[in-house]
């Protein structure tokens, strides 16, 4: 409760509402917080190079349970008005802080899972004049004035096991890799023959990219195929097939969003790989 302390002490006439029955404000503090923003420009109709702002970050079971402020965002109203999210896992979830000139500030507690809770995530977007600051504990304070801010909690016990990329020349395997930086199709870790940046090791010896899932043979001991499971071999058939539908109806887009959401369920010990990028590798890759 050191956070509603704090901002009862900012203000002390504030009123505190909530969004959802008592129940719904259960204790997350064994979940992991995530944020994710993004300004929505992705300078197709922009005839200057624009920067795009986008990313995200975590606070891990505990890291926001109250003992400490941990304000996520802030956004600036056109009317002169603010609203602040402050995390905190024993409300639940966040509280939404809002002051306005001339008015008594007002706080609602958001919840984001738990009994009773009709929602596991949230947003807020940027309307016309507004901008946002999103305070990101590794790149910084992050400003935008379009896109949206997202809210959500993680089961840990939930989270995904990454591999060593098992290079071979050219090739690296079909699947969803997770990275430690952000690439476009363009410019992707796997875009040179020589010193790929795909293979380097930072952060503690972890490649700059690993795997995540295979496109087909999730279910196959790669190291001795003989001791396969049965259903093990017989996913390969789905799984072949929903590779072929996604490369031919959808050009990998499904894939790509797929590998998106993922990247975000890694493990709290592969916190650098956060950033995904699907590898589909032929015969004429050049990639």
């Amino acid at each position: 409760m050191l956070v509603i302390q704090l901002l009862f002490a900012l203000a002390s006439a504030a009123r505190m509402d909530t969004d959802a029955a008592a129940g719904s404000r259960a204790d997350l503090c064994d979940r992991w917080l995530l944020v994710q923003y993004e300004d929505g420009n992705d300078g197709a109709n922009s005839s200057e190079d624009v920067t795009r702002v986008f990313g995200s970050f975590r606070y891990l079971a505990q890291e926001w349970n109250g003992e400490r402020e941990v304000v996520l965002a802030k956004k600036q109203l056109p009317n002169g008005c603010t609203k602040t999210y402050v995390a905190n896992c024993e409300q639940g979830g966040f509280i939404k802080k809002e002051e306005c000139p001339g008015q008594e500030p007002s706080l609602t507690s958001k919840c984001l899972g738990g009994f009773g809770c009709l929602w596991y995530s949230r947003k807020t977007d940027l309307e016309s004049g507004e901008v946002a600051t999103v305070f990101d504990p590794l790149e910084g304070h992050r400003q935008m004035s379009s896109g949206k801010v997202m809210f959500s909690t993680l089961d840990p016990h939930r989270g995904v096991a990454l591999e060593r990329i098992a290079r071979n020349g050219w090739k690296a395997e079909w699947g969803c890799y997770c990275c430690q930086h952000s690439y476009s199709a363009l410019s992707n870790p796997f875009s040179f023959s020589s010193g790929r940046v795909a293979w380097s090791s930072r952060s503690g010896g972890l490649q700059e990219c690993m795997l995540a899932w295979r496109m087909i043979g999730n279910g196959m001991n790669h190291e001795q195929p003989a001791d396969s499971s049965v259903l093990g071999v017989l996913a390969l058939i789905p799984e072949f097939v929903g590779t072929f539908l996604d490369i031919f109806f959808t050009g990998t887009v499904a894939r790509h969003l797929a590998c998106s959401a993922t990247c975000t369920l890694r493990e709290a010990k592969f916190e650098p790989n956060k950033y995904s990028y699907t590898k589909i590798s032929t015969e004429f890759d050049k990639y």
